[in-house]
Formats: C-alpha cells, sequence, structure tokens
C-alpha cells in the first residue's frame, strides 16, 4: 500500500505587535492571517507585522 503523508503547509514565520507594547510570533501562509490569527489571542489594534522568515521545510 502506498500511502504518502499530506504535505506540510508552507508559510512563514511572522512578529506581530499591537499598540499596547505586546507581541505575537506565529505562523502563518501571509501577512493578513497572521494579523487576524494574532487578534485571537489578544486583543487591540495592530502596530505592525514583521516578516521573520519563510518556514520551506
Amino acid at each position: 500500500m502506498n500511502t504518502q503523508a499530506s504535505p506540510k503547509p508552507r508559510g512563514a514565520l511572522f512578529k506581530v505587535t499591537f499598540t499596547n507594547g505586546a507581541s505575537v510570533t506565529l505562523t502563518a501562509a501571509n501577512s493578513l492571517k497572521a494579523e487576524r490569527d494574532a487578534q485571537r489571542c489578544h486583543a487591540g489594534a495592530v502596530r505592525h507585522i514583521r516578516f521573520l522568515r519563510r518556514l520551506d521545510k
């Protein structure tokens, strides 16, 4: 039986910083999804989103 493991979702590592100084580091497919996921973890207005690195493997 030949079964292949599902490919790992490719994405990138982002650091989302809020106006109150809090920051969240997470993986996401793009910066918009990173912002959305960070706001689910921490309430507040986002100051900026930084791209840290790609996750190819």
